[in-house]
Protein backbone atom coordinates (compact mmCIF):
# COMPACT_ATOMS: atom_id res chain seq x y z
CA UNK A 1 0.00 0.00 0.00
CA UNK A 2 1.07 3.48 -1.11
CA UNK A 3 1.70 5.88 2.06
CA UNK A 4 -1.24 8.56 2.53
CA UNK A 5 -2.76 7.26 -1.24
CA UNK A 6 -6.30 8.50 -1.72
CA UNK A 7 -8.56 6.30 -3.68
CA UNK A 8 -11.05 8.09 -5.74
CA UNK A 9 -14.03 6.24 -7.11
CA UNK A 10 -15.96 7.88 -9.83
CA UNK A 11 -19.05 6.25 -11.24
CA UNK A 12 -20.71 7.24 -14.43
CA UNK A 13 -23.48 6.58 -17.08
CA UNK A 14 -23.56 8.04 -20.42
CA UNK A 15 -21.32 10.99 -19.45
CA UNK A 16 -19.88 12.54 -22.17
CA UNK A 17 -21.27 15.98 -22.01
CA UNK A 18 -19.34 16.66 -18.85
CA UNK A 19 -17.08 13.64 -18.09
CA UNK A 20 -14.15 16.03 -19.09
CA UNK A 21 -15.22 18.21 -16.27
CA UNK A 22 -14.01 15.50 -13.64
CA UNK A 23 -11.16 14.11 -15.07
CA UNK A 24 -9.67 17.39 -15.88
CA UNK A 25 -9.64 18.27 -12.11
CA UNK A 26 -7.93 14.92 -11.54
CA UNK A 27 -5.18 15.79 -13.51
CA UNK A 28 -4.79 19.10 -11.70
CA UNK A 29 -4.60 17.86 -8.49
CA UNK A 30 -1.69 19.63 -6.41
CA UNK A 31 -1.71 16.08 -4.26
CA UNK A 32 0.32 13.39 -5.76
CA UNK A 33 -0.49 10.05 -4.32
CA UNK A 34 -3.71 9.20 -6.04
CA UNK A 35 -5.44 6.57 -7.43
CA UNK A 36 -8.37 7.18 -9.16
CA UNK A 37 -10.99 4.50 -10.05
CA UNK A 38 -13.43 5.23 -12.85
CA UNK A 39 -16.48 2.74 -13.42
CA UNK A 40 -18.27 3.07 -16.78
CA UNK A 41 -21.37 1.95 -15.80
CA UNK A 42 -22.57 0.53 -19.08
CA UNK A 43 -22.60 3.51 -20.95
CA UNK A 44 -24.24 3.66 -24.72
CA UNK A 45 -22.40 7.00 -25.50
CA UNK A 46 -19.11 8.46 -26.42
CA UNK A 47 -17.95 8.32 -22.43
CA UNK A 48 -15.10 5.57 -22.86
CA UNK A 49 -13.62 7.20 -26.08
CA UNK A 50 -13.22 10.07 -23.90
CA UNK A 51 -12.10 8.57 -20.73
CA UNK A 52 -9.51 6.56 -22.56
CA UNK A 53 -8.21 9.44 -23.90
CA UNK A 54 -7.12 10.88 -20.54
CA UNK A 55 -5.60 7.47 -19.34
CA UNK A 56 -1.82 8.66 -20.59
CA UNK A 57 -2.45 12.34 -19.14
CA UNK A 58 -3.52 10.85 -15.19
CA UNK A 59 -1.20 8.53 -15.81
CA UNK A 60 1.64 10.92 -16.64
CA UNK A 61 0.71 12.69 -13.69
CA UNK A 62 2.20 9.74 -11.75
CA UNK A 63 -1.14 8.39 -10.61
CA UNK A 64 -2.40 5.05 -10.89
CA UNK A 65 -5.26 4.87 -13.12
CA UNK A 66 -7.78 1.98 -12.94
CA UNK A 67 -10.52 1.89 -15.87
CA UNK A 68 -13.32 -0.45 -15.43
CA UNK A 69 -16.62 -1.26 -17.45
CA UNK A 70 -19.53 -3.11 -16.53
CA UNK A 71 -23.40 -3.47 -17.21
CA UNK A 72 -25.41 -0.79 -16.12
CA UNK A 73 -26.68 -1.23 -12.37
CA UNK A 74 -26.74 2.35 -10.99
CA UNK A 75 -24.59 4.38 -8.94
CA UNK A 76 -24.13 2.32 -5.66
CA UNK A 77 -23.46 -1.12 -8.05
CA UNK A 78 -20.84 0.84 -10.04
CA UNK A 79 -19.34 1.92 -6.26
CA UNK A 80 -18.99 -1.38 -5.16
CA UNK A 81 -17.37 -2.41 -8.53
CA UNK A 82 -14.80 0.22 -7.37
CA UNK A 83 -14.47 -0.62 -3.59
CA UNK A 84 -13.16 -3.98 -4.85
CA UNK A 85 -9.62 -2.21 -6.65
CA UNK A 86 -9.72 0.46 -3.88
CA UNK A 87 -5.94 0.22 -2.00
CA UNK A 88 -6.15 3.79 -0.81
CA UNK A 89 -5.35 5.00 2.70
CA UNK A 90 -8.44 7.18 2.40
CA UNK A 91 -11.60 7.25 -0.06
CA UNK A 92 -13.84 10.03 -2.09
CA UNK A 93 -16.13 9.09 -4.24
CA UNK A 94 -16.81 12.15 -6.52
CA UNK A 95 -19.61 12.49 -9.04
CA UNK A 96 -18.71 12.19 -13.11
CA UNK A 97 -20.78 15.55 -13.96
CA UNK A 98 -18.97 17.52 -10.98
CA UNK A 99 -15.45 18.50 -10.51
CA UNK A 100 -12.82 19.14 -7.57
CA UNK A 101 -10.86 22.33 -7.06
CA UNK A 102 -7.04 21.46 -7.51
CA UNK A 103 -6.20 21.27 -3.79
CA UNK A 104 -9.32 19.88 -2.70
CA UNK A 105 -7.49 16.27 -2.03
CA UNK A 106 -4.33 17.99 -0.23
CA UNK A 107 -6.36 19.52 1.92
CA UNK A 108 -8.58 17.01 3.04
CA UNK A 109 -5.68 14.71 3.42
CA UNK A 110 -3.93 17.52 5.61
CA UNK A 111 -6.78 17.89 7.26
CA UNK A 112 -7.47 14.34 7.95
CA UNK A 113 -3.82 13.51 9.32
CA UNK A 114 -4.12 16.80 11.60
CA UNK A 115 -7.29 15.74 13.30
CA UNK A 116 -6.92 12.28 14.44
CA UNK A 117 -10.10 12.36 16.30
CA UNK A 118 -12.28 12.45 13.35
CA UNK A 119 -13.53 9.37 11.22
CA UNK A 120 -13.79 11.17 8.00
CA UNK A 121 -14.01 15.11 6.69
CA UNK A 122 -16.45 17.30 5.27
CA UNK A 123 -15.93 20.22 2.80
CA UNK A 124 -17.92 23.12 1.63
CA UNK A 125 -18.82 23.66 -2.11
CA UNK A 126 -19.87 25.97 -4.90
CA UNK A 127 -23.01 25.44 -6.42
CA UNK A 128 -23.24 26.02 -10.49
CA UNK A 129 -25.79 25.95 -13.08
CA UNK A 130 -24.53 23.94 -15.76
CA UNK A 131 -26.09 26.01 -18.28
CA UNK A 132 -24.54 28.88 -17.65
CA UNK A 133 -21.33 27.70 -15.90
CA UNK A 134 -21.88 30.61 -13.13
CA UNK A 135 -21.86 30.02 -9.22
CA UNK A 136 -25.55 30.33 -8.20
CA UNK A 137 -25.12 28.86 -4.45
CA UNK A 138 -22.62 27.25 -1.93
CA UNK A 139 -23.25 24.48 0.52
CA UNK A 140 -22.19 25.51 3.92
CA UNK A 141 -22.81 24.57 7.48
CA UNK A 142 -24.15 26.30 10.40
CA UNK A 143 -21.93 25.09 11.96
CA UNK A 144 -18.21 24.36 11.17
CA UNK A 145 -16.77 22.50 14.08
CA UNK A 146 -16.25 18.92 14.13
CA UNK A 147 -19.37 17.13 15.15
CA UNK A 148 -21.68 13.68 14.93
CA UNK A 149 -23.36 14.26 11.54
CA UNK A 150 -25.79 11.04 11.71
CA UNK A 151 -28.84 13.25 12.46
CA UNK A 152 -28.39 15.65 10.13
CA UNK A 153 -28.36 12.93 7.55
CA UNK A 154 -30.80 11.14 8.88
CA UNK A 155 -33.09 13.77 8.66
CA UNK A 156 -31.40 16.01 5.92
CA UNK A 157 -30.90 19.28 8.00
CA UNK A 158 -28.23 21.49 7.52
CA UNK A 159 -26.41 18.81 5.54
CA UNK A 160 -25.46 17.83 1.81
CA UNK A 161 -24.72 14.70 0.09
CA UNK A 162 -22.57 15.86 -2.96
CA UNK A 163 -19.76 13.37 -2.69
CA UNK A 164 -16.94 14.49 -3.67
CA UNK A 165 -17.07 17.36 -0.63
CA UNK A 166 -16.73 13.72 1.50
CA UNK A 167 -13.69 11.74 1.85
CA UNK A 168 -13.42 8.55 4.60
CA UNK A 169 -10.72 6.94 6.60
CA UNK A 170 -10.53 3.58 4.90
CA UNK A 171 -10.14 2.04 8.02
CA UNK A 172 -13.24 3.60 9.28
CA UNK A 173 -15.13 2.92 6.56
CA UNK A 174 -14.22 -0.39 6.63
CA UNK A 175 -14.43 -0.76 10.42
CA UNK A 176 -17.72 -0.29 9.56
CA UNK A 177 -18.14 -2.10 6.63
CA UNK A 178 -15.74 -4.87 6.45
CA UNK A 179 -17.36 -6.50 3.07
CA UNK A 180 -16.56 -2.94 1.27
CA UNK A 181 -19.65 -3.58 -0.06
CA UNK A 182 -22.92 -1.01 0.05
CA UNK A 183 -26.96 -2.08 -0.16
CA UNK A 184 -27.25 -1.55 -4.18
CA UNK A 185 -30.44 1.06 -5.17
CA UNK A 186 -31.16 2.94 -8.37
CA UNK A 187 -31.71 5.77 -5.93
CA UNK A 188 -27.85 6.56 -4.99
CA UNK A 189 -25.08 5.91 -3.06
CA UNK A 190 -24.14 8.79 -0.19
CA UNK A 191 -26.51 7.31 2.06
CA UNK A 192 -25.17 3.84 2.57
CA UNK A 193 -21.40 5.33 2.35
CA UNK A 194 -21.72 7.70 4.89
CA UNK A 195 -24.58 6.46 7.16
CA UNK A 196 -22.07 3.66 8.84
CA UNK A 197 -19.27 5.91 9.59
CA UNK A 198 -21.53 8.65 10.94
CA UNK A 199 -23.01 6.51 13.22
CA UNK A 200 -19.90 5.80 14.76
CA UNK A 201 -17.26 8.17 14.52
CA UNK A 202 -17.59 12.33 14.53
CA UNK A 203 -17.05 14.24 11.20
CA UNK A 204 -14.58 16.96 10.74
CA UNK A 205 -15.25 20.04 8.95
CA UNK A 206 -13.33 22.35 6.36
CA UNK A 207 -14.72 25.33 6.08
CA UNK A 208 -13.29 25.97 2.61
CA UNK A 209 -15.02 25.42 -1.00
CA UNK A 210 -13.24 22.62 -2.41
CA UNK A 211 -15.84 20.72 -4.70
CA UNK A 212 -18.32 22.62 -7.46
CA UNK A 213 -21.60 20.75 -7.47
CA UNK A 214 -23.33 21.25 -10.69
CA UNK A 215 -27.08 21.62 -11.01
CA UNK A 216 -28.48 19.65 -14.50
CA UNK A 217 -31.98 19.86 -14.51
CA UNK A 218 -31.19 15.98 -15.92
CA UNK A 219 -29.43 14.71 -13.79
CA UNK A 220 -29.87 11.90 -11.27
CA UNK A 221 -30.49 13.90 -8.28
CA UNK A 222 -32.50 16.56 -10.38
CA UNK A 223 -34.61 14.34 -12.59
CA UNK A 224 -37.35 17.23 -12.79
CA UNK A 225 -40.28 16.88 -16.10
CA UNK A 226 -40.72 13.18 -15.36
CA UNK A 227 -43.63 12.00 -12.36
CA UNK A 228 -42.84 8.73 -12.96
CA UNK A 229 -39.13 9.28 -12.47
CA UNK A 230 -39.74 11.57 -9.56
CA UNK A 231 -42.04 9.40 -7.79
CA UNK A 232 -39.74 6.54 -8.06
CA UNK A 233 -36.55 8.01 -6.86
CA UNK A 234 -38.78 9.01 -3.48
CA UNK A 235 -39.20 5.53 -3.12
CA UNK A 236 -35.93 4.97 -3.89
CA UNK A 237 -34.68 6.88 -0.81
CA UNK A 238 -36.87 5.87 1.30
CA UNK A 239 -36.01 2.44 0.78
CA UNK A 240 -32.34 3.27 1.04
CA UNK A 241 -33.08 4.77 4.35
CA UNK A 242 -34.83 2.24 5.83
CA UNK A 243 -32.20 -0.77 4.79
CA UNK A 244 -29.46 1.44 6.57
CA UNK A 245 -31.32 2.82 9.60
CA UNK A 246 -32.23 -0.96 10.43
CA UNK A 247 -29.13 -2.43 9.76
CA UNK A 248 -27.85 -0.20 12.60
CA UNK A 249 -30.71 -1.30 14.82
CA UNK A 250 -32.16 2.38 15.05
CA UNK A 251 -35.07 2.12 12.69
CA UNK A 252 -37.59 2.61 15.25
CA UNK A 253 -36.02 5.95 16.63
CA UNK A 254 -36.42 8.04 12.88
CA UNK A 255 -39.28 5.51 11.64
CA UNK A 256 -42.08 7.98 11.86
CA UNK A 257 -39.46 11.22 10.70
CA UNK A 258 -38.78 8.87 7.48
CA UNK A 259 -42.63 8.27 6.38
CA UNK A 260 -43.48 11.77 7.30
CA UNK A 261 -40.88 13.07 4.94
CA UNK A 262 -41.52 10.42 2.36
CA UNK A 263 -45.35 11.39 2.45
CA UNK A 264 -44.61 15.47 1.90
CA UNK A 265 -42.24 14.57 -0.76
CA UNK A 266 -45.29 12.85 -2.04
CA UNK A 267 -47.72 15.46 -1.51
CA UNK A 268 -45.70 18.22 -3.46
CA UNK A 269 -44.70 16.25 -6.25
CA UNK A 270 -47.96 14.35 -7.02
CA UNK A 271 -49.90 18.39 -6.19
CA UNK A 272 -47.41 19.66 -9.36
CA UNK A 273 -48.04 16.66 -11.55
CA UNK A 274 -51.88 16.76 -10.65
CA UNK A 275 -51.64 13.57 -9.45
CA UNK A 276 -54.98 13.27 -7.59
CA UNK A 277 -55.13 9.79 -6.22
CA UNK A 278 -51.30 10.24 -4.88
CA UNK A 279 -52.01 13.35 -3.84
CA UNK A 280 -55.33 12.53 -1.67
CA UNK A 281 -53.34 9.22 -0.52
CA UNK A 282 -50.22 11.82 1.13
CA UNK A 283 -52.81 14.09 1.81
CA UNK A 284 -54.72 11.85 4.09
CA UNK A 285 -51.71 10.47 5.82
CA UNK A 286 -50.20 13.63 7.41
CA UNK A 287 -53.87 14.84 7.86
CA UNK A 288 -53.93 11.26 10.46
CA UNK A 289 -50.57 12.51 11.74
CA UNK A 290 -51.69 16.10 12.41
CA UNK A 291 -49.08 17.38 9.81
CA UNK A 292 -50.98 19.96 7.50
CA UNK A 293 -51.45 23.59 7.71
CA UNK A 294 -53.32 25.92 6.18
CA UNK A 295 -50.73 26.34 3.15
CA UNK A 296 -51.25 22.75 2.12
CA UNK A 297 -55.20 23.14 2.37
CA UNK A 298 -55.30 25.74 0.13
CA UNK A 299 -52.87 23.50 -2.27
CA UNK A 300 -55.76 20.34 -2.20
CA UNK A 301 -58.48 23.21 -2.57
CA UNK A 302 -57.02 24.74 -5.79
CA UNK A 303 -55.79 21.47 -7.18
CA UNK A 304 -59.95 19.45 -6.42
CA UNK A 305 -61.13 22.96 -8.39
CA UNK A 306 -58.39 21.97 -11.55
CA UNK A 307 -59.18 18.48 -11.79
Amino acid sequence: MVKDLVSIITPCYNGEKYVERILNSIISQTYPYIQFIFVNDGSTDKTENIVKKYQEKVKDKGYDFIYIYKENGGQASAINEGLKYATGEYLTWPDADDELTNDSIQKKVEYLKKHKEVGFVLSEAYIIDEKSGKIVGELKRKHNYPSNIFDNLVLQKDIWFAPGTYMVRMDKFTDVNPAKHIYESRGGQNWQMLLPIAFKYICGYLPEKLYKYYVRENSHSHSKGNFEKEIKQIEYMKDILLHELKGLNVLDKYKDDIYIKYYIDRLNVSFKYRKLEIFLDSYNYLKSKDLLNLKIIVKRIIMLRKV
